[in-house]
């Protein structure tokens, strides 16, 4: 397996270093073992991992089977022994575990509100934290947005559980929530495993979908 991806312009001699993000210290293959870098005078052409050029732009390598913990390491990747990038792998003590990926994109519907209701959900992060970034609420796909803290409210980890996370909306706050329109949540620019990105954790409108039925005296 090729827990190491990136892409490169083919021909170029590429590698990897890894980090332990936990304490900064550095995978030493040839004594496997974790280290201070630059301990015995090493460089980085000690610490790296070739990586392989598939063609088409593509380059892959191994993580060290040595590396037994799961935990959340950082890979520096080197272009002719240049820094030219990092990212965060995700580490079950055997293989890449690329659980994290599955984060809320296409969280979906959340259902049809009544005007002026709550609106409340989790979001998940796979089982790191996330950080960083806003939450905005976009209505029927226009550039209008309502952000936190105007009526919005998320609390990361929530009640502690890492990875999960509450968002509350309060629609009675903000004329942007009207009847017959659709709604957007995203997450801008979240922070997780050394990555930031933007998704969208849920939809739902507001009486666009919603019967009211008068009361009617015995049913």
């Amino acid at each position: 397996m090729h827990e190491i991806r990136t892409g490169r312009t083919s021909g170029a001699t590429l590698s990897a270093v890894v980090r332990r993000r936990a304490d900064q210290k550095v995978w030493y293959p040839a004594g496997a073992v974790w280290e201070a870098f630059g301990t015995g005078s090493r460089t980085n052409s000690d610490y790296d991992i070739a990586l392989t050029d598939h063609s088409g732009d593509y380059y892959s390598g191994h993580f060290d089977a040595n590396i037994t913990d799961p935990e959340l390491y950082d890979v520096i990747l080197l272009v002719e022994g240049v820094y030219a990038g990092i990212q965060g792998l995700n580490w079950d003590g055997s293989q890449r575990d690329e659980s994290y990926k599955q984060l809320a994109t296409g969280a979906g519907y959340k259902g049809d509100y009544k005007e002026g209701g709550q609106v409340s959900f989790f979001w998940e992060s796979g089982q790191v934290t996330a950080s960083g970034g806003t939450v905005r609420v976009y209505k029927d796909g226009d550039i209008s947005q309502v952000t936190v803290p105007t009526g919005v409210t998320e609390t990361l980890d929530f009640d502690g559980i890492t990875g999960r996370h509450r968002v509350e909306i309060d629609m009675s706050v903000n004329p942007l929530y009207s009847i017959g329109s659709d709604y957007s949540v995203v997450r801008k620019d979240v922070t997780i495993f050394g990555q930031t990105v933007t998704l969208v954790i849920a939809e739902f409108s507001v009486q666009h979908r919603y019967k009211h039925k008068p009361f009617r005296p015995g049913g």
